[in-house]
């Protein structure tokens, strides 16, 4: 297990070792899919009957039905088909299954996709969170702990863990997504008139409408990534979430620098689009509508954070 500097992981499993592992615990801090491979990770080693500093051992009975996914004492909720976990899921998973006693050991794990909970979903989960039973333990990763209730936050004990844009795609199967189209879009932003980006930009979209989370979730990388790299001159691909654009970001960072405060605040507002889109369609809003109309913001923010003649075409 290799760990980055400012990465949490090393203090969990001191933890675990020592016993203190916080009943209730949220990974922020890296994209979706590598906080929830860390989920898994502390989850694994929570149930396991032999973990160490280095994790769970992965040979014991308890490790081995984890790797089956046939393991009792861990219940995994995230939204699956639907746009949200739904609450009656939350209520027959979790609530109506915390006081039976694990089948093996002593412990049981609820790993739980924080960014797919709504209010309700959030509430529910309140007091389980506050005072579990003993041996209970939540895990929730969240990519936008914005999102979560400051009730919610104020019961969870937070990691950092450091993003890695290549160990995510291996841990959770992203690397079967390709988002060379996508990236192109984004650093071609700044010269599509409205009409091509509608053509193009939309229209590509909705193909990918059965992964369309995951490719939000990338635009908003993209975006955080291209706030540091304006923020930072001297900026290195490893500070970046998406590495392999580190030649790209720099240079479309060097083109707003001269206009650079007018560029953060227009950053500021895509990633505020980004988070307003998503819980349109969290709500069943017309993605056609919205995704539109997100394009258009992003492209008018980006045009104006480098001064660019075509915002108005």
């Amino acid at each position: 297990m290799t760990l980055k500097q400012n990465d949490d992981r090393a203090q969990f499993y001191q933890q675990l070792k020592a016993g203190t592992v916080p009943h209730a615990i949220l990974l922020s801090g890296a994209e979706a899919g590598q906080v929830l491979a860390v989920g898994k990770e502390f989850a694994a080693a929570l149930l396991c009957a032999e973990a160490s500093l280095e994790g769970a051992c992965g040979s014991c009975l308890r490790c081995q039905l984890f790797q089956e996914g046939n393991q009792p004492d861990f219940k995994f909720l995230d939204k699956a088909e639907d746009r949200l976990i739904k609450v009656e899921r939350i209520r027959s998973e979790v609530i109506a299954d915390l006081y039976i006693s694990p089948q093996f050991g002593t412990r049981k794990v609820y790993l739980i996709c924080a960014d797919e909970l709504n209010e309700q979903g959030q509430n529910i989960l309140l007091k389980s969170l506050e005072e579990p039973p003993e041996g209970v333990y939540f895990i929730l990763p969240a990519v936008e702990k914005a999102r979560l209730l400051p009730t919610v936050l104020s019961r969870l004990a937070e990691y950092h863990i450091m993003p890695s844009t290549n160990a995510s795609a291996e841990l959770t199967g992203a690397g079967d997504i390709d988002f060379t189209r996508l990236r192109n879009l984004f650093f071609g932003l700044v010269s599509f008139t409205r009409a091509d980006l509608l053509l193009e930009g939309l229209d590509y979209l909705l193909g990918e409408r059965e992964n369309i989370d995951k490719y939000l979730r990338e635009l908003q990388d993209l975006l955080r990534d291209l706030a540091f790299a304006l923020s930072d001159p001297q900026f290195l691909a490893d500070d970046l979430t998406v590495i392999d654009e580190y030649e790209r970001t720099k240079a479309l960072a060097n083109r707003m620098r001269e206009n650079s405060e007018t560029a953060i605040n227009c950053l500021s507002d895509s990633l505020k689009a980004s988070l307003e889109l998503e819980q349109a369609l969290a709500v069943n809003s017309s993605l056609e509508v919205s995704l539109g109309q997100y394009l258009l913001a992003l492209r008018r923010n980006l045009a104006k954070a480098v001064k660019s003649d075509e915002i108005d075409k």
